[in-house]
C-alpha cells in the first residue's frame, strides 16, 4: 500500500502563481513532499546561470515541504540534439544545472521528459544515448537517480513505447524509469507490463486520467482510474507518485483542480471507499 507521503504535490497546476501562494495551497492540502516542475516562476535557471534557488529554498523550509523529484523544463533544449552542436552542448549544461539545482533543494531524484525528437533524424537514439550516458555520471557524482520516460507521439518523433525505453536503459545501466500513464495509455501498454519488464529500475511514477496526449485529473479523463490504481497497488511500488501533470489547463483555479484530483486518487491508492468529487 502507498502512503499519504508517497503521493507527491505539483507545482505543475500553478506556474501562473508566485512560489509562496502555491506552497500555501499544498499546506492547505497537507502535502509534505512534491514534485517540482521548472517553470520560470518559480525558478530561473537556464545553461549558463541560475537565479532565485536561494529563495526558493527559503520558502520551502518555511512551509516544511520538501523536493522528492525535481523536472527539467522542455524549452529549446533537446536530448536528442546531435553531437557537437552548439544545442546539445547547451541541452547538457542546462540538465547539469538542473542536477545541481535539485541537489541544493535536496533532492536526489530528476526525470528527464525525451521530447522534441525530430522524424527525419535518424540517428536520433544514438543522440539520445549519447548525452544520457554523460548525464548519468554526472549524475552519479552528485547521488542523483536520473530517470527517464516515454513520451507521446505528439511530443516528439521517438521513445513512445516500452520496448524502445528498454533499448535505451539495457545501453545504461545507471539510467532508471519513470512510468507516466499518458504516453502508457496511448502506446496500448499496461501498468504491469512496465513492472514485469523493468521491476526495480521503475524509480517514479506520474499516474494520470488523459484523454488522447493531455494528461487531465481523474474524472476529466477516460482512463479506468480503480484498474489502474489496483495495478499500481499490485505491483508492490512504493516510491513517489505525482498525480499532476504539468499544464495550464487548470490555471484559473488551480488549488480547486489539486483538491479534487488528491480527494480522487487517495483513496484509490490507498484502498480505501473511493471518494468521487466528479460525481
Amino acid at each position: 500500500m502507498l502512503s499519504s507521503d508517497a503521493i507527491l504535490g505539483s507545482n505543475g497546476f500553478y506556474s501562473h502563481w508566485s512560489p509562496p501562494a502555491f506552497l500555501a495551497a499544498q499546506q492547505k492540502l497537507d502535502v509534505h513532499r512534491i514534485a517540482f516542475h521548472h517553470v520560470p516562476a518559480h525558478l530561473w535557471l537556464d545553461h549558463y546561470r541560475c537565479a532565485g534557488l536561494k529563495e526558493l529554498q527559503t520558502q520551502l523550509q518555511n512551509a516544511g515541504i520538501a523536493v522528492e523529484v525535481f523536472h527539467p523544463g522542455r524549452y529549446h533544449y533537446s536530448l536528442f540534439a546531435a553531437a557537437g552542436t552548439q544545442q546539445a552542448q547547451y541541452t547538457y549544461d542546462y540538465l547539469r544545472r538542473c542536477m545541481d539545482a535539485a541537489v541544493e533543494l535536496n533532492c536526489t531524484t530528476v526525470c528527464l521528459c525525451p521530447d522534441g525528437a525530430l522524424e527525419d533524424s535518424g540517428n536520433c537514439t544514438e543522440a539520445l544515448c549519447s548525452q544520457l550516458a554523460a548525464l548519468c555520471d554526472d549524475a552519479r557524482k552528485r547521488s542523483i537517480t536520473l530517470c527517464l520516460q516515454t513520451v507521446t507521439p505528439e511530443a516528439g518523433a521517438a521513445l513512445h513505447t516500452l520496448s524502445q525505453l528498454c533499448q535505451v536503459l539495457s545501453a545504461l545501466p545507471k539510467l532508471m524509469a519513470a512510468l507516466d500513464t499518458v504516453p502508457v495509455s496511448l502506446a496500448g501498454e499496461s501498468i504491469p507490463q512496465w513492472f514485469d519488464a523493468l521491476g526495480e529500475r521503475i524509480r517514479f511514477v506520474r499516474f494520470q486520467d488523459g484523454r488522447g496526449s493531455c494528461g487531465r485529473i481523474w474524472g476529466q479523463g477516460v482512463f479506468p482510474c480503480e484498474t489502474y490504481a489496483t495495478q499500481l497497488r499490485q505491483s508492490g511500488y512504493t516510491g513517489p507518485v505525482s498525480i499532476n501533470g504539468c499544464t495550464d489547463r487548470y490555471q484559473t483555479n488551480p488549488a480547486a483542480a489539486d483538491r479534487s484530483n488528491r480527494a480522487a486518487v487517495l483513496p484509490l491508492l490507498n484502498n480505501r471507499e473511493v471518494c468521487r468529487p466528479w460525481d
